[in-house]
Formats: C-alpha cells, sequence, structure tokens
C-alpha cells in the first residue's frame, strides 16, 4: 500500500515538473522577430537643440507586472521622471507569488479622475496582445486630454496590428498616444540589465523630455565674500549619477535643483590662507603630510589649494559664508540639464586644451603620473596643478572653470546625516577621459585631503 502511494506520488511530481517546464519554455520563448531600436544614443543627443520647450510635468505611470520584468521598467521611469508610480499584479492563479501587488479593480476606483496630463503605461505583450488585466484596466480609464506611452516588454511573439488597433481605439476617444516604448528583452534578464536599457532607450526618445532656457553666463566678484567671483545657476533640472554605495554603479536621477551661487574656480591658496588667518582654518604646517603638500603647491598663492579634508573643506566655506556643493547642484553647475559627459560637451580633446590632466612621465612630475611613455597624451602647459581658470575653452555652459581635470572636487552625497562626501570631476594625474567624465563621481570611506582633492562653495 505504501509503495503505490509513493508511486502515485511519484508520476504526480514528474508529471508537475514537466508542466512547468514546457511553460517556462513557452514564457521564455525568444521575441526574435524584434530588434532593440536603442541605437545611435551619443548622435541623437549631439544633434539635440535642447533649448526649446520646458520640461515635462511629472507623469502617473501605470504597470501591469506579470513576471516582474515590466515592473523593474515602471520603476526605472519613475526614478528618472518622478511622478506617482502604481503597480497591479493579476497574475494566472497558479502563480500566487506574482499575485503580490493591488488588483486592477482596485487601481479603477482610485483612477476615476486623476490629475496627471502624462501617462506612461506598461505592460507584457502576449501573443493576443496587450494582456487582459492591462486592457481591462485602459477601458476604465477616462484618457481624454491625457498623453499615453506605453511602454512593454516581450513574452511572446505578437501581431503588432492588434497593438495598433488597441492604440488606433484610445485615440479616437480623445487621448493623445506618443510612440511606445518598445523593450525587447532576453528571457533570463538581471535588474541591473533592465535598467540600463531602460534609461539608454529614454536618452535616446528626446521626444518624451525637453530641457529648459538655454544657459546665461553670469559671474561677478561677490562682495560678501573673500574676494571670490561667484557665477548664477538658476533652479532647474539635473541629471545625478549618484553613487549610493561603495564600488557599485552609480543610480542615475534626474533630479530638480534650486538656484544657487558657486565659486567660478577651486578655492586658492591664497583665499585659504585668509581663513587660516582668521583662526577658523586648520593650518597645512600642523604635520608633515599636509607640509609635503603645500610644498607641491610650488608656494603659488594663486594656485588651487590641495589636501583639504571634507571636514576642512565645510570649515573654510562656513567662514566664507557659503557651504560645500551637493553632488546634484555641483552636475549642474557643470553639464545644466543635459547628459553631455564633459563641462565643454561629448569629445575629450586629446591636446591638452580644455583641463589640466595627467602628464606622460618624461614630461610629468615623476612617480606622479598614471601615463605611459608613448600614450600620445599631449602635454598641457604644467607639469603639475594648474593657477585657475588656465583653461577657457573647458569653461562649463554656465561659466565655471576646471569642473574636469586639476582637482577632484568634494561634494556632499544625499541628505542623510551624518553627511556622507564625495569627490568628482577628476585630477591633474589622470589621463583615462572617463576619470573626467560627469557620471563619475566616488563614494569616500574618509573625508581626509590628499594631494589631488581641492573644493568649491555654494551659497
Amino acid at each position: 500500500m505504501f509503495w503505490r502511494h509513493s508511486k502515485q506520488r511519484l508520476i504526480i511530481e514528474l508529471l508537475i515538473i514537466i508542466v512547468v517546464a514546457a511553460f517556462g519554455f513557452i514564457y521564455c520563448e525568444d521575441p526574435s522577430p524584434y530588434s532593440s531600436k536603442i541605437t545611435n544614443i551619443r548622435t541623437v543627443w549631439k544633434q539635440l537643440n535642447p533649448y526649446q520647450t520646458v520640461p515635462p510635468s511629472p507623469p502617473l505611470i501605470l504597470v501591469h507586472s506579470y513576471g516582474g520584468r515590466t515592473a523593474v521598467v515602471g520603476k526605472t521611469l519613475h526614478r528618472l521622471f518622478g511622478g506617482r508610480l502604481l503597480t497591479y499584479g493579476d497574475a494566472a492563479s497558479f502563480l500566487p507569488q506574482r499575485n503580490q501587488f493591488p488588483s486592477k479593480n482596485k487601481l479603477a476606483s482610485l483612477l476615476k479622475e486623476f490629475p496627471e496630463k502624462t501617462v506612461y503605461f506598461g505592460f507584457p505583450i502576449w501573443a493576443h496582445g496587450i494582456s487582459d488585466p492591462a486592457l481591462e484596466l485602459l477601458q476604465t480609464l477616462d484618457l481624454k486630454g491625457k498623453t499615453i506611452v506605453f511602454f512593454y516588454t516581450y513574452i511572446h511573439y505578437v501581431d503588432v496590428q492588434k497593438i495598433e488597433s488597441i492604440l488606433k481605439d484610445l485615440s479616437q476617444k480623445g487621448a493623445r498616444i506618443i510612440s511606445p516604448l518598445d523593450l525587447r528583452l532576453d528571457p533570463y534578464v538581471y535588474r541591473e540589465q533592465i535598467e540600463d536599457q531602460t534609461e539608454q532607450l529614454i536618452f535616446s526618445r528626446t521626444d518624451l523630455w525637453k530641457m529648459g532656457e538655454k544657459p546665461v553666463v553670469s559671474c561677478q566678484l561677490d562682495p560678501s565674500t573673500p574676494n571670490m567671483t561667484l557665477c548664477d545657476v538658476p533652479k532647474g533640472k539635473a541629471w545625478v549619477h549618484r553613487p549610493e554605495k561603495l564600488l557599485e554603479k552609480p543610480v542615475l536621477q534626474r533630479v530638480d535643483v534650486a538656484g544657487f551661487s558657486i565659486n567660478q574656480s577651486e578655492i586658492t591658496m591664497e583665499q585659504y590662507q585668509q581663513c587660516i588667518n582668521s583662526g577658523d582654518c586648520s593650518s597645512q604646517s600642523d604635520d608633515e603630510e599636509r607640509a609635503h603638500c603645500k610644498r607641491r603647491n610650488h608656494g603659488d598663492p594663486s594656485l588651487p589649494i590641495l589636501c583639504v579634508g571634507a571636514d576642512d573643506a565645510e570649515a573654510f566655506c562656513n567662514w566664507a559664508g557659503m557651504r560645500l556643493p551637493t553632488l546634484a547642484e555641483w552636475t549642474r553647475a557643470a553639464r545644466g540639464e543635459s547628459l553631455q559627459d564633459y563641462p565643454w560637451g561629448w569629445d575629450f580633446p586629446e591636446d591638452g586644451s580644455h583641463l589640466n590632466k595627467g602628464q606622460p612621465p618624461e614630461t610629468g612630475l615623476k612617480y606622479y603620473s598614471l601615463a605611459k611613455p608613448g600614450t600620445g597624451y599631449v602635454g598641457d602647459r604644467f607639469s603639475g596643478i594648474a593657477p585657475a581658470c588656465s583653461f577657457p575653452e573647458g569653461k562649463s555652459m554656465y561659466g565655471l572653470c576646471d569642473m574636469a581635470g586639476n582637482l577632484a572636487e568634494w561634494v556632499r552625497i544625499g541628505d542623510s546625516s551624518p553627511v556622507k562626501y564625495g569627490l568628482i570631476g577628476g585630477s591633474w594625474i589622470e589621463v583615462t577621459p572617463n576619470a573626467f567624465k560627469l557620471n563619475a563621481a566616488y563614494r569616500m570611506m574618509f573625508k581626509k585631503g590628499f594631494y589631488l582633492s581641492g573644493f568649491r562653495c555654494v551659497k
């Protein structure tokens, strides 16, 4: 009797395994008729005239997610655009773990009226077209006068005409339909890959977001500060690569930044010495290491002060009636609302005309260069750090100097307490173009200054 029951149970379990495996094969079918549309992203950005219209209002992001991939896309859109994110389930009854989100019925009751003018609506694609739960929710919403952007991930091959007929029906009801975000995701894909592909697709779709008015350079001496030239940066958006965790890829966010003024150049030795004389800043001759840093400046008071730690930088800024910039402020001052790689644009010059970077060993300071002989890097006239604003061609769109090269600069990262700090902008020792890109912010485990670190202040 026991053997008979065990045998029956074994057969049932084998049947279950076969069914699940077959379902998994169907579910993960490769949608080979579709190809990715994420191409020539840099070309699109470089040809963009970004100063035509104002940024879009925060959207409503609705997601019907079956296996979780579309939900990741929705969360990435929410991170980039802000607004309101609502995700719902309605998976098959034999997949209860997928039904972790509210049902479409609950959402329909909440969305009889909603203020958002733009709606991002995401769903997985099935062989018959839009998934039934997504279609049923769409049919309950009053979308008249709304702009609809569909985004979808593939589960099966699908007849595109079936989707187009549904979009046409919505358009006839008064909705404005934008070209969908078409994400072809491999059956087995990591979250980070989904986020990367979504980000790249959004960057290539410049019809979905616009920038504000053209930057105006406004830099002048500020009488309320110790002989500082400040540049005005108006309020607006900024794409910020925030290093949330050490040694991990920075998280990209599009954030609002209030207006502020910021030092046109890095703080110089002369300016820092005034704070030392007042007793509000510590002297660089306090220990052997700081004395070495002072010697590295060659005693030239016009050079940017280096070896200042985050705490000392905060002390100086406070003394001047200012503070250290946040990463968002610094990034906005460097490239406005754009995604360009460098303060001056997209391309990295090899002739040393735009920034103070590392030198080949035969021309640079001994043991202080990362370049190898014969790598082709042309000198930028300076063996170490350069006087402030020595590279006018490298200024940012708001007129700031040396936001790439010379010294990496201290910034505040996040709003947590205690304050966390990072360095951004690259330094005089580095030669790799990636080191100077504006997506290369480094979260620091320590706040101590060293021969590559400098800073500027904001108010």
